[in-house]
């Protein structure tokens, strides 16, 4: 958990989102987007700290060994986000061998668990259920995909939650349950939760109602899309 702790205190997330995403991108405050529904802010903060950083680390006993980062391989802005993730790193006492592969060999690695730390892009698909649950649940520890808990994440606490969320069908009951699963994986520093990306979508406001009507953007049906 140190350690975890540790990785949060180095990140300056504000730089990532606007030094290498230019703005285009918010802070995350948690594993829940902040469009996710049942998503809330109301949870501990891991302020930059490279002190802090350093502190928790010789306590949790670190002793330089390499930590490999793998990079997605995206584009330009992916790589130099991990450069920067990189730089921040080596400045709170990490020491961090930077890697990158091709797209097919970045999946197989993931889906293997082949990797120290690892960057991810994941949709959350509209519904905790449906998006972010697959990222924590035990049941979801298995090789073979990149996009489930491939973290190795466990906590029976959480499991319980999600199943309870899943099967809940008032939402002021759902958003009791999933503002504690969000509480719990924060403290736990079940990940490191960068930015929420933004994707700016052009219409002719005049002419197009309802364009984006959830989570998913454009991705979704359109179904509640018109001209006017």
């Amino acid at each position: 958990l140190r350690v975890r702790q540790a990785l949060a205190h180095a990140i300056d997330r504000q730089a990532l989102a606007k030094v290498v995403w230019q703005g285009y991108a918010t802070p995350a405050s948690g594993p829940f987007n902040r469009y996710t529904p049942f998503h809330t802010d109301k949870v501990r903060q891991y302020q930059r700290d490279p002190k802090r950083a350093r502190a928790l680390l010789a306590e949790a006993g670190y002793k330089g060994a390499p930590v490999r980062l793998l990079g997605l391989p995206f584009g330009e802005t992916w790589a130099r986000m991990a450069e920067m993730v990189k730089q921040q790193l080596s400045e709170s006492g990490f020491n961090i061998a930077l890697q990158s592969a091709d797209m097919a060999t970045n999946m197989a690695r993931v889906s293997n668990w082949d990797f120290d730390l690892s960057f991810t892009f994941l949709y959350q698909s509209g519904d905790p259920a449906l998006g972010v649950a697959r990222s924590y649940v035990s049941s979801e520890i298995r090789k073979g995909s990149p996009f489930n808990n491939v973290g190795g994440y466990q906590n029976p606490k959480v499991d319980a939650y999600f199943e309870r969320g899943a099967r809940e069908t008032d939402s002021a009951r759902r958003a009791e349950i999933y503002a504690e699963v969000q509480r719990t994986l924060v403290d736990d520093v079940a990940a490191l939760w960068l930015l929420d990306l933004d994707f700016p979508t052009i219409y002719r406001s005049t002419r197009v109602a309802n364009p984006i009507s959830s989570a998913i953007g454009l991705n979704d049906s359109l179904g509640r899309a018109a001209l006017v």
